[in-house]
């Protein structure tokens, strides 16, 4: 009987393990729906503008407090729930924010994105232009780095050994890492996909094997530099 239990135990336990997993990451879409909408009402109060700013990392205001996650308290007012900024498969305690005002933050805001600097992509009519479309723009996804993810990670040290070396879109793909600066690649979802919200609103799950490419190669998706271009097919 005993062996007969251990037998069942070491078939389930697997199943349920999986389960939990994909429960999990139903929330985190979930969470990056809402955010999607909290976008979509930011853009209608800013003149067809995404959140970003012309004043950029360390030289904000608001960066000594909230570090790259500067954004999110631009954004609370549209949230109200500061559960919605945390993937509850997120490994690390992603923690920013003031002793007053402290926030778990597991996703990152697009960098292209932030800074109008960076080509005025935060308008819409000018991301509108781009040819890879709204609807294929990444804003918020998964991140290793609280607060801010691009398309170059592949300078961060992750060494993935089913990806290229010039792979540029580890900081989403290995959310879960001990830090930025590798080596070791931690997935938060199995097969290392990604939640992530797109300049249209929607938010999906990006498998692992979907998410290619980076700055240094001629394509990727999901895109984070809208200049990029999408992967044949």
């Amino acid at each position: 009987m005993i062996a007969i239990i251990a037998i069942l135990a070491a078939i389930l336990f697997p199943v349920f393990a999986q389960a939990r997993e994909k429960a999990r990451t139903s929330t985190c879409v979930s969470n990056c729906k809402q955010i999607g909408l909290a976008i979509q009402m930011y853009i209608q109060d800013y003149d067809e503008n995404l959140p970003a700013s012309g004043v950029y990392g360390s030289s904000h205001p608001l960066y000594g407090k909230y570090g790259w996650a500067l954004w999110v308290p631009l954004m609370n007012p549209y949230i109200k729930n500061y559960g919605v900024w945390a993937c509850p498969s997120a490994g690390k305690n992603f923690i920013i924010g003031p002793s007053t005002d402290k926030i778990k933050v597991t996703y990152g805001y697009n960098e292209y994105l932030f800074h109008w600097a960076n080509g005025g992509w935060p308008n819409l009519a000018k991301l509108g232009s781009a040819d890879v479309g709204i609807a294929n723009v990444s804003v918020i996804a998964d991140t290793v780095l609280p607060g801010i993810y691009q398309d170059w990670s592949n300078a961060d040290g992750f060494k993935i050994p089913e990806e290229d070396p010039k792979f540029g879109l580890a900081r989403m793909k290995c959310a879960n890492s001990a830090s930025i600066s590798g080596p070791k690649c931690v997935y938060r979802h199995s097969g290392g996909g990604a939640s992530v919200v797109f300049a249209d609103g929607h938010a999906a799950h990006i498998p692992g094997g979907k998410i290619v490419g980076g700055r240094d190669l001629p394509y990727e998706r999901p895109i984070v530099n809208p200049a990029q271009k999408l992967p044949p097919g």
